[in-house]
Order: C-alpha cells, then sequence, then structure tokens
C-alpha cells in the first residue's frame, strides 16, 4: 500500500523525498510530544523549587526586621517621647519602646498618672549620673511594683543613655531612673537602659554640675516639676 510523499530533512539545507507511514509518524509525534511535556514540566519543577526558596528567603528576612529594629532601638511602632520639666529646664528622650518594652511600659504607666511630677534628683554626680523617681527623696523608696530585669545587649549606656535604677536584686527595679553624664559603659549589662536624650543634655549636664552633700544629694533641691508623655 503507497503512502503520501513527505520532504525529510537530512542535514540542514539538504532535503529528500520519502514515502513514510502514519503509524511510525504518529509514534514518534507522540514520544516528541512526551519528551516536550517532560521537559516542560521538568522546568517547571525546578521554576517552582526556585521560587519557594526565593520565597523562603524572603520571608525569613521580613521577619528578622522587627528583630534588628528592636535590638537597635528601632521603630518596629514610632516610640514616644518622655518629656521631663525640671526646676533647671527641659529634658526630652526617645523611650525604646521596640528594644526595651518592659521597662518602657513601666515608666510610662508612672508618667501618665503624674507618680513622677514633684519628685526630686536625689542623686547627683557629674560626669556620672542624675537619679530621680523616687518618692521618698532618699534613694530607697519607689512604687508600689517592681518589674524583672529585661536588658538588651544592643542598647548600652551611652551619653545621655537613660537607665533604670535598683537594688543588687536584678528584679527589683520600680520607678527610680537615671540619666547618664558621659558614656557609662562600665554599667553595660548590669542595667536596663530603656531610653536615650533628644533633647535638653544642656540641662542634665547643669544638673549633674549642682554642689552636693556626702550622700551625692543637691543642696538646693532639682525638681521634675512635671512629667508626660507625647507622641513622636
Amino acid at each position: 500500500m503507497s503512502f503520501p510523499l513527505t520532504h525529510i530533512p537530512v542535514k540542514a539545507g539538504i532535503w529528500q523525498t520519502a514515502e513514510y507511514t502514519d503509524r511510525p509518524r504518529l509514534s514518534t509525534q507522540r514520544h516528541r510530544n512526551q519528551l516536550d511535556y517532560r521537559r516542560e514540566q521538568a522546568y517547571d519543577d525546578r521554576q517552582l523549587v526556585m521560587m519557594r526558596r526565593a520565597s523562603s528567603i524572603l520571608i525569613g528576612m521580613l521577619a528578622l526586621i522587627p528583630v534588628m529594629l528592636m535590638a537597635c532601638g528601632g521603630s518596629a511602632i514610632p516610640n514616644r517621647i518622655a518629656v521631663l520639666e525640671t526646676s533647671l529646664g527641659t529634658v526630652k528622650f526617645k523611650l525604646y519602646e521596640n528594644g526595651a518594652p518592659v521597662t518602657t511600659a513601666n515608666f510610662i504607666k508612672l508618667a501618665e498618672r503624674g507618680f513622677y511630677d514633684g519628685l526630686i534628683f536625689h542623686r547627683v554626680i557629674d560626669d556620672f549620673v542624675v537619679q530621680g523617681g523616687d518618692p521618698l527623696g532618699t534613694g530607697k523608696g519607689g512604687s508600689e511594683e517592681t518589674i524583672r530585669l529585661a536588658i538588651n545587649k544592643a542598647l548600652t549606656h551611652t551619653d545621655g543613655a537613660v537607665a533604670m535604677a535598683r537594688s543588687s536584686a536584678p528584679d527589683s527595679a520600680s520607678s527610680q531612673f537615671y540619666i547618664c553624664d558621659g558614656p557609662q559603659h562600665g554599667l553595660d549589662g548590669k542595667y536596663a537602659v530603656f531610653g536615650q536624650v533628644i533633647e535638653g543634655m544642656d540641662v542634665v549636664r547643669t544638673i549633674a554640675a549642682v554642689a552636693t552633700d556626702a550622700n551625692d544629694k543637691p543642696l538646693e533641691n532639682v525638681v521634675m516639676t512635671r512629667v508626660y508623655i507625647e507622641s513622636p
């Protein structure tokens, strides 16, 4: 039985005429289709794997952003500002709400209820710290509760750093805090830094330089007339 003729390539640019049967042609075409499908499927599979890997990497990087911001005291959420109006001037410091959530929450709660209004800086040491927040004014008082020690190693005692004071017991911090007059890195890892002065560092220097008695208490009271929280 005779079948139609067709031209098939022998090599580039040269053609010859030959007879063929439907069965071999169909079989060959089916085979080619299967090979093409398998190649396409393999390519799609590789693309899918690469996309999944890329997605996993991207998700992992996105997940690290809040952690990195917290570690640096950055802004996963906007950090609020503490305003200290004192008898010698106004000091403002940024609260590291992301990097020190436990400590800042305690300070904000006390400030918002007016706890600090009228209290004094009871401990003042030039080139070291100015400390206040004790309702007794002696360094032995605090609020009605304490908080756990939550140190963020990325937040250190730089010039103008604000940190919580405490006794020798780690989880004894309550309401007393101090502001560094100059960098005090010998305190790193021992006390929880939770803020940084952004305005009024000259006022901190002025407070640190006042005359004091043998217990480092100012001879004339330096009063926090009003302490409040404002949005950035």
